[in-house]
């Protein structure tokens, strides 16, 4: 009777071999030439498609500036994405959209651009506090030329002990202003001007990037190219982020905003201040000044035909847009506030008031 053949495994007969058998067998398959000329392949389209990418993002750093400000922000994952900035860390920044001369940016010990100002403050001065995105912030502007800072000069010569803090984030929106807004009552202000854009109805680019651990999250958004991509790669993993916010959408959302931050005033009894530029929710114009106007909470849109007046670098104030938008917003502060000034130098370019 003939004898029927054992059929073995792959595994099976690998483990047959002895050790240096095995070592022999992976060095030749591991020379095999054809094996080798897939690699050499491999290796030189890899080689090449880092070499484009590289100069690609040394190109875009040359035309739209050097992005280092990426470095001075600060991502809170852990507490529903609040944006802020990093202590003590200052940078040269030269643009993100459109390059400008480098300027000196930074942050001081408490987490906040101009001078570091302790939570108390003494008792005869008049603390105002200034929360908003990347206007208010002043992106492309250096230290001391700030809105913020401007406005103090112009307030502290007639009232001496007048005190602004720019709370300022760039890449906040309106869930992050109010998280800025309710971390500004440890510094005891008299007055929070809050400044708002149209943009401020978007997602964030906290809650964007959300799921992206922070080593990661840095190198993906110091990079021109990956940010780019990322425009095209995030609605496929998170369509709900992109989706566009109806008109009706952000009417809601800016309602549930102004109502969170008038109780905040009224418990904290704090005086309130809303600025913007030109009108944040523009399929209904009259509707941020009406939400304001019915909780009395004075108001300051800040005209979108002045914008070339402004000398706008990219999108944002440059120094001279700053002192203008400081003046103007001096004027309003006194008239709404009574703090005593300087003759009304932005008046002619105050929009009517309530």
């Amino acid at each position: 009777m003939r004898k029927q053949r054992k059929n073995y495994s792959a595994q099976e007969k690998v483990a047959k071999y002895s050790f240096w058998e095995k070592y022999k067998m992976s060095l030749l398959r591991f020379f095999n030439p054809r094996i080798l000329m897939r690699r050499r392949v491999l290796a030189r389209i890899t080689a090449g498609v880092l070499i484009v990418l590289f100069g690609l993002e040394m190109c875009l750093r040359l035309i739209l500036g050097n992005n280092t400000l990426v470095d001075l922000i600060e991502f809170h994952m852990e507490e529903t994405c609040i944006i802020g900035l990093r202590p003590n860390l200052s940078v040269s920044f030269s643009g993100n959209r459109r390059k400008i001369p480098a300027v000196t940016t930074s942050a001081n010990e408490f987490g906040y651009r101009g001078k570091a100002r302790t939570p108390n403050k003494s008792k005869d001065a008049y603390r105002i506090i200034i929360v908003g995105d990347s206007y208010t912030f002043c992106l492309g502007v250096a230290d001391d030329c700030d809105y913020p800072t401007q406005l103090e000069n112009q307030l502290i010569k007639y009232h001496s002990t007048t005190e602004v803090l720019n709370f300022g984030t760039p890449s906040a929106n309106l869930d992050q202003l109010k998280s800025r807004y309710e971390k500004t009552l440890a510094y005891h202000p008299d007055l929070v001007v809050i400044q708002i854009a149209h943009n401020d109805f978007d997602p964030s680019l906290c809650e964007i990037l959300r799921g992206f651990n922070m080593p990661i999250l840095r190198i993906i958004t110091k990079s021109y190219f990956l940010r780019f991509s990322l425009h095209f790669i995030i609605p496929i993993i998170n369509p709900t982020n992109n989706e566009p916010i109806s008109c009706k959408g952000k009417i809601k959302r800016f309602g549930k905003f102004v109502d969170n931050i008038s109780e905040i005033a009224k418990t904290s009894n704090i005086k309130l201040l809303v600025t913007s530029f030109g009108n944040p929710v523009k399929c209904e114009p009259e509707v941020v000044e009406r939400y304001l106007y019915n909780r009395q909470i004075p108001y300051m849109a800040f005209p979108e035909t002045l914008e070339s007046h402004l000398c706008m670098s990219g999108k944002h104030l440059d120094e001279k847009g700053c002192r203008l938008y400081a003046a103007v917003l001096a004027d309003k502060i006194e008239a709404n506030f009574h703090i005593p000034i300087k003759p009304k130098i932005g008046e002619q370019y105050l929009p009517s008031t309530h």
